[in-house]
Protein backbone atom coordinates (compact mmCIF):
# COMPACT_ATOMS: atom_id res chain seq x y z
CA UNK A 1 0.00 0.00 0.00
CA UNK A 2 1.22 3.02 -0.62
CA UNK A 3 1.63 6.69 0.94
CA UNK A 4 -1.23 7.97 -1.02
CA UNK A 5 -3.15 4.93 -0.70
CA UNK A 6 -2.79 5.60 3.16
CA UNK A 7 -3.71 8.87 3.16
CA UNK A 8 -6.66 8.58 1.00
CA UNK A 9 -7.88 6.09 3.33
CA UNK A 10 -7.15 8.19 6.49
CA UNK A 11 -9.11 11.16 4.86
CA UNK A 12 -12.42 9.26 4.16
CA UNK A 13 -11.90 7.52 7.34
CA UNK A 14 -12.06 11.24 8.88
CA UNK A 15 -14.90 12.64 6.71
CA UNK A 16 -16.92 8.96 8.24
CA UNK A 17 -16.39 9.64 11.43
CA UNK A 18 -17.41 13.65 10.87
CA UNK A 19 -20.30 12.45 9.42
CA UNK A 20 -20.95 9.77 12.15
CA UNK A 21 -20.61 12.88 14.77
CA UNK A 22 -22.88 15.29 12.20
CA UNK A 23 -26.17 13.07 12.13
CA UNK A 24 -25.56 12.37 15.91
CA UNK A 25 -25.61 15.89 16.88
CA UNK A 26 -28.42 16.49 14.28
CA UNK A 27 -30.98 15.11 16.52
CA UNK A 28 -33.90 17.61 17.58
CA UNK A 29 -33.58 18.56 21.35
CA UNK A 30 -36.99 17.81 22.78
CA UNK A 31 -37.30 21.70 24.47
CA UNK A 32 -37.34 22.78 20.90
CA UNK A 33 -40.72 20.78 20.27
CA UNK A 34 -44.08 22.52 20.24
CA UNK A 35 -46.26 19.62 21.37
CA UNK A 36 -45.59 17.09 24.22
CA UNK A 37 -46.07 14.08 21.85
CA UNK A 38 -43.11 15.69 19.56
CA UNK A 39 -41.04 16.00 22.37
CA UNK A 40 -41.12 12.29 23.37
CA UNK A 41 -40.31 11.21 19.96
CA UNK A 42 -37.37 13.74 19.59
CA UNK A 43 -35.94 12.41 22.88
CA UNK A 44 -36.41 8.99 21.77
CA UNK A 45 -34.71 9.61 18.33
CA UNK A 46 -31.87 11.62 20.53
CA UNK A 47 -31.49 8.64 23.06
CA UNK A 48 -31.49 5.84 19.92
CA UNK A 49 -28.58 8.22 18.06
CA UNK A 50 -26.54 8.06 21.27
CA UNK A 51 -26.88 4.48 22.69
CA UNK A 52 -26.18 4.00 19.04
CA UNK A 53 -22.97 6.23 19.11
CA UNK A 54 -21.70 4.89 22.39
CA UNK A 55 -22.37 1.45 21.08
CA UNK A 56 -19.98 2.59 17.95
CA UNK A 57 -17.50 4.26 20.40
CA UNK A 58 -17.08 0.74 22.85
CA UNK A 59 -15.95 -0.72 19.67
CA UNK A 60 -13.46 1.31 19.52
CA UNK A 61 -12.38 1.05 22.74
CA UNK A 62 -12.68 -2.27 23.47
CA UNK A 63 -9.38 -3.45 22.58
CA UNK A 64 -7.57 -0.84 24.11
CA UNK A 65 -9.19 -1.86 27.47
CA UNK A 66 -8.24 -5.56 27.14
CA UNK A 67 -4.92 -4.55 26.27
CA UNK A 68 -4.56 -1.34 29.15
CA UNK A 69 -6.02 -4.53 31.85
CA UNK A 70 -3.41 -7.35 30.64
CA UNK A 71 -0.29 -5.45 30.88
CA UNK A 72 -0.13 -3.93 34.83
CA UNK A 73 -1.45 -8.00 35.74
CA UNK A 74 2.39 -9.07 33.78
CA UNK A 75 4.35 -6.18 35.55
CA UNK A 76 2.42 -7.37 38.85
CA UNK A 77 3.15 -10.73 38.96
CA UNK A 78 6.80 -9.66 37.78
CA UNK A 79 7.04 -7.24 40.78
CA UNK A 80 5.84 -10.10 43.09
CA UNK A 81 8.12 -12.67 42.15
CA UNK A 82 10.88 -10.68 42.16
CA UNK A 83 9.69 -9.70 46.24
CA UNK A 84 9.51 -13.05 46.85
CA UNK A 85 13.01 -13.92 45.47
CA UNK A 86 14.40 -10.82 47.15
CA UNK A 87 12.86 -11.66 50.52
CA UNK A 88 13.66 -15.56 50.74
CA UNK A 89 17.60 -14.22 49.70
CA UNK A 90 17.45 -11.71 52.59
CA UNK A 91 16.33 -14.23 55.01
CA UNK A 92 18.71 -16.66 54.21
CA UNK A 93 21.21 -14.05 54.55
CA UNK A 94 19.86 -13.39 58.34
CA UNK A 95 18.88 -16.32 59.53
CA UNK A 96 22.05 -16.60 61.52
CA UNK A 97 22.16 -12.69 63.02
CA UNK A 98 20.24 -12.75 65.53
CA UNK A 99 20.96 -9.34 66.16
CA UNK A 100 18.79 -7.88 62.94
CA UNK A 101 15.78 -10.23 64.62
CA UNK A 102 13.28 -7.29 63.35
CA UNK A 103 14.34 -7.30 60.05
CA UNK A 104 14.01 -11.16 60.00
CA UNK A 105 10.23 -10.73 61.14
CA UNK A 106 9.27 -8.61 58.66
CA UNK A 107 10.87 -10.78 56.13
CA UNK A 108 8.77 -13.78 57.28
CA UNK A 109 5.74 -11.51 57.52
CA UNK A 110 6.31 -10.09 53.81
CA UNK A 111 6.83 -13.50 52.25
CA UNK A 112 3.36 -14.84 54.65
CA UNK A 113 1.47 -11.68 52.79
CA UNK A 114 2.87 -12.92 49.44
CA UNK A 115 2.16 -16.86 50.09
CA UNK A 116 -1.58 -16.49 51.18
CA UNK A 117 -2.19 -12.71 50.52
CA UNK A 118 -3.10 -9.91 52.76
Amino acid sequence: MTTAETTAIANDEQRRLAELVAWRDSAPHPDDQPSPKAQERAWADRQQRMGRWRGFEESLTTKEKRTRQRVPLVDTQTDLLAAKGYLENLLANLADDRDRFREVDAAKAGLDALRRGI
